[in-house]
């Protein structure tokens, strides 16, 4: 997946952060700074995955401006106390997310089976991820048809604002605290009580539950709709959370549904799905958040010795891709699982083999093997998180 950058807004400036706001009109020259970057890039090492868009502008009057947005405050502290140490008098325009038009529903659930992000807020814009039916999301930004918002992997983005139901801290809380079902099957029908189709879902949908009877749950949808699904469709959302967790038989077994999958760019749905996607996808079933990108899901877990292939084990994710400068570039991933053989999405989910003995060799990947990464059985933290460890969830 590629990096996400955002543009720079125009924004409304204050000088030196205090005092009565100003809109400055004069044209804005942008002015190279080292230390502002290397600042930016130390809390926001992957681009996706958090906002720090500061630059330093200078008007006709050589009046400096920091302007651009943040997610995180310290990296904001941070680019101020610098400029301060370098004695340089500013105005300050950069913006915390989220911003005041958010209000108070900073978050939101989606309540499509599969919500499209984008890079920018427009039908045209790139699709860079997903996200499925029943998925908590941070909102950061509200311009009234489209929302930018940050999934529980941390990716960033634009949705349309029929995608996601905006919810207040109660309304949040509520949610987060009532019976829960997890779609488990590839997909299916949620329907009305005469059998129509309400909405379809994707697995790994969650929905509330407001009641049962033989033939399945009455569910509520996050936008207020309401159906029935079926029983063997879903699991207990709060069981199926303690329950999961480093079981490769499970992952590769989910994987192995998707076989045959089309390759959706941003994808991550038995719809179309990419070579991150569906990692994480498979780890998702697992009850194990991993990050969306394969650049960035290979910055985390142990790493594995790829010299000999007697060292992995199924469920590593092996990362390909080239040397650029010295550096290692990933550009793909996919999931060892066993027996020198890789399952990934290439043009669609389909099942490789390292062994130039058999019959699904494929000599380019073996070429362009670069590192592989271990996460069954590793610590949580920052790359590895337990859903039931997510506080957006429980």
């Amino acid at each position: 997946m590629k990096k996400v950058i955002f543009p720079l807004l125009t924004l409304l400036l204050m000088s030196c952060g205090h005092g009565p706001s100003k809109v400055i009109q004069e044209p804005l020259k942008p002015v190279s700074f080292k230390g502002i970057d290397s600042i930016c890039q130390k809390w926001v090492p992957v681009e996706s995955e958090s906002l720090c868009t500061a630059k330093l502008f200078y008007t006709a009057e050589k009046k400096a401006v920091i302007k651009g947005q943040t997610n995180i405050p310290e990296a904001k502290k941070d680019l101020l106390d610098y400029l301060n140490k370098k004695g340089i008098s500013y105005i300050d325009s950069l913006t915390i997310l989220p911003d005041a038009s958010v209000g108070e529903t900073e978050m939101g659930i989606v309540t499509v089976s599969v919500c499209n992000i984008r890079r920018d807020p427009a039908h045209a814009s790139e699709l860079i991820t997903q996200a499925l039916m029943g998925t908590p999301v941070k909102v950061l930004k509200n311009n009234n048809d489209w929302y930018l918002v940050q999934t529980p992997d941390s990716y960033i983005g634009w949705v349309d604002n029929d995608a996601v139901s905006l919810k207040n801290k109660k309304e949040f809380e509520t949610w987060k605290k009532s019976e829960r079902v997890i779609c488990t099957v590839k997909t299916g029908d949620i329907t009305d009580e005469r059998g129509g189709v309400v909405s379809d879902f994707v697995s790994g949908a969650i929905l509330q539950v407001t009641g049962q009877d033989i033939s399945g749950y009455n569910v509520l949808l996050p936008d207020g709709r309401q159906g029935l699904i079926q029983k063997n469709y879903v699991d207990d959302f709060s069981n199926w959370a303690l329950q999961t967790g480093t079981n490769a038989e499970k992952l590769i077994s989910f994987g192995r549904t998707l076989l045959g999958t089309q390759y959706l760019w941003g994808g991550i749905s038995s719809k179309g799905i990419d070579c991150s996607g569906f990692a994480r996808a498979c780890y998702f079933s697992c009850g194990i958040i991993i990050p969306r990108d394969a650049s960035s899901q290979a910055l985390y877990g142990k790493e594995i010795d790829i010299a000999d292939f007697a060292s992995f084990k199924p469920g590593d994710l092996l990362f390909f891709g080239h040397i650029r400068n010295g550096k290692k570039v990933i550009t793909h991933v996919g999931i060892y699982i066993g027996n020198g053989e890789v399952m990934h999405s290439s043009g669609m989910v389909k099942i490789n083999s390292l062994n130039p003995s058999k019959a699904n060799y494929s000599k380019r990947l073996r070429s362009i093997l670069q590192t592989a990464r271990r996460f069954m059985g590793e610590p949580e933290g920052k790359g590895i998180i337990r859903v039931r460890e997510h506080n957006w969830y429980f």
